[in-house]
């Protein structure tokens, strides 16, 4: 049964994306099991959007019961007031970064609401991603204070972290790239030195151009190994459908950072997810039909909820080329340098960023704790494993090899 309710929320999605039958899913959801319907479509973060087909007449008349119904046009008005707020709040940041002269750029949700969904209530979102300059961590910190952030528990190699308790919105400040980017403090600072303007709900906000921004939605996917849920999928799916991307200019990009390869398998697999053919494709993809259906394999388990949960630090770390460079990212995970520490708390003083790490060691700790128990309690549960290479293993040994 999940898998038909699987199959079921992919043809809605493909009735979105305008690649499925017009008329939605051929299976009757009437036929499905209402209660793990809305579960899976909880847990991929489609309840706002299947309220909106269903409100279009993209989902056949009368097929979803009254109860799922409401409770979809329920949340997608919930998601709706929460990302106005959310909006409001990276207004109010952005206001205080430009008078400072700081440059900043959004990018993930907000970003790919308004290239690939329009409708800001459509895609659901659960914090603002910023890519930041190093140097400015503290200043960022102290005008995200004033905007009503404070410091999050975790921080990571790649970001801080701040959340807003009164909406319950995090903020991350990614001052650094995935490592198996090649060249990755560059594709940074391209983007800071000449961000492009996009427009969501009225609101004009700093981003990166689309090719940057797809290149590192491609890089999200393969720095989480796929252990995500439909929804970035489908906003991979989106973006690569936009007649305004400049496909030559995304394939030089993936050629520069050394991401040429991931970028063609994911977008392969989008395209087998989605029925979107060869026109997603920016080149001819360099994996075995094998390979490729191995993928494909992972990745609907992975949706399923067969993957043996979420990835570990040791799984993180035991994805770099050598030895050197797992114990370099366990201790950079553990042990953030002392100005990202006194950049959370707030303060100068030596005290306070011993705190600050306190908080971070334990929440990691927690964290790893947490994702070990779950990892253990889908492989006790019979689920269908996944495949155990990290897809982001052959990036790294490209760095080191190279």
């Amino acid at each position: 049964m999940r898998d038909a309710c699987l199959d079921w929320l992919l043809a809605a999605c493909r009735s979105w994306l305008g690649a499925g039958a017009t008329g939605g899913p051929d299976e009757p959801c009437g036929e499905l099991d209402p209660d793990l319907l809305a579960r899976m479509a909880f847990t991929h973060n489609l309840e706002p959007l299947l309220f909106a087909l269903g409100r279009d007449g993209r989902l056949p008349p009368g097929d979803v019961p009254a109860a799922l119904a409401a409770r979809w046009e329920k949340i997608y008005f919930q998601n709706y007031v929460f990302n106005e707020r959310l909006l409001a709040s990276l207004e109010r940041l952005l206001d205080g970064v430009r008078r400072s002269g700081l440059a900043v750029a959004v990018f993930k949700g907000p970003v790919t609401a308004a290239r690939a969904y329009g409708d800001p209530a459509l895609r659901i979102m659960h914090d603002v991603d910023l890519l930041v300059r190093e140097r400015d961590l503290e200043p960022l910190c102290r005008l995200a204070r004033e905007a009503g952030y404070d410091a999050a528990a975790e921080t990571s190699v790649y970001h801080l972290a701040l959340a807003d308790p009164r909406l319950g919105l995090g903020l991350e400040l990614h001052f650094d790239l995935y490592g198996f980017l090649a060249e990755r403090a560059a594709l940074l600072e391209s983007v800071l030195a000449a961000p492009a303007t996009i427009s969501l709900d009225g609101r004009e906000l700093p981003a990166a151009p689309p090719e940057e921004g797809l290149l590192l939605e491609v890089a999200h996917l393969v720095n989480h190994d796929l252990r995500v849920n439909l929804k970035p999928w489908l906003d991979l799916a989106a973006l690569l459908g936009d007649e305004r991307l400049d496909r030559p200019r995304l394939a030089a990009l993936a050629g520069r950072h050394d991401l040429r390869r991931e970028v063609e398998l994911l977008t392969a697999l989008a395209a087998d997810l989605f029925g979107l053919g060869e026109t997603v494709r920016t080149g001819p993809v360099g994996a075995e039909p094998a390979e490729l259906a191995a993928a494909a394999e992972r990745v609907r388990g992975l949706l399923l909820g067969d993957g043996g949960g979420p990835s570990s630090a040791l799984a993180e770390a035991a994805a770099r080329a050598g030895p050197a460079a797992r114990l370099g990212y366990l201790r950079r995970l553990l042990f953030p340098p002392l100005s990202h520490l006194r950049a959370v708390a707030g303060s100068p003083s030596r005290a306070a960023a011993l705190g600050a790490l306190a908080r971070h060691l334990a929440a990691t700790a927690g964290r790893g704790w947490r994702n070990w128990r779950r990892a253990g309690l889908a492989r006790g549960g019979g689920g269908r494993p996944a495949a155990a290479r990290s897809v982001k293993e052959p990036a790294y040994r490209r760095r080191r090899d190279g």
